[in-house]
């Protein structure tokens, strides 16, 4: 279908000037009456924008990627896809060096490591009365078994208080 470059460039969405750089740089003639074909000029235009990632490719053209690169997502153009893929990649990458230079940790294994650190620190304050009370019973002068009971009573009762917070 034969165009005004006007009427190309209208319906590319680029200005006049985009329309006549672009048509020149593919190679296609203008006519003397001042058209072109724009069937024709997209589909080159195309090939010349993925093949060289240059200038901007059409908005409306859409293309599947090749079997098993998996699919060019909805309105976007091969080249961006590959843009994506290719930060994609990149990103993974990143990840993957910070780990292996130990930035990065396990979630899964730290978990387990708080959850253990926390057991073995509720374990020891529970205990702690049993092997400090005959000290502090002489020291008070109290009998160790008041002391004692009043020791656990009060450090049950502030381990279930900070069991029961919400953070």
């Amino acid at each position: 279908m034969r165009l005004k470059i006007n009427a190309y460039a209208a319906e590319e969405q680029i200005s006049r000037q985009a329309a006549i750089k672009r048509i020149n740089r593919i190679g296609e003639p203008i006519a003397a009456d001042g058209t072109v074909d724009g069937n024709a000029v997209r589909q080159k235009w195309n090939r010349y924008a993925d093949s060289t990632r240059g200038g901007k490719p059409d908005r409306k053209a859409t293309a599947a990627a090749s079997a098993g690169q998996g699919e060019v997502p909805e309105g976007k153009t091969r080249a961006e896809a590959q843009r994506f893929r290719e930060w994609l990649r990149l990103e993974r990458e990143k990840l993957q060096w910070k780990k292996e230079l130990g930035e990065l940790i396990d979630a899964a294994e730290t978990g387990r490591a708080i959850e253990a650190r926390f057991r073995a620190d509720s374990e020891a304050i529970l205990n702690w009365p049993a092997r400090v009370v005959a000290e502090m019973a002489a020291e008070v002068d109290v009998d160790d078994r008041v002391l004692s009971a009043a020791l656990e009573k009060y450090i049950r009762r502030f381990m279930s208080e900070r069991a029961s917070v919400d953070q």
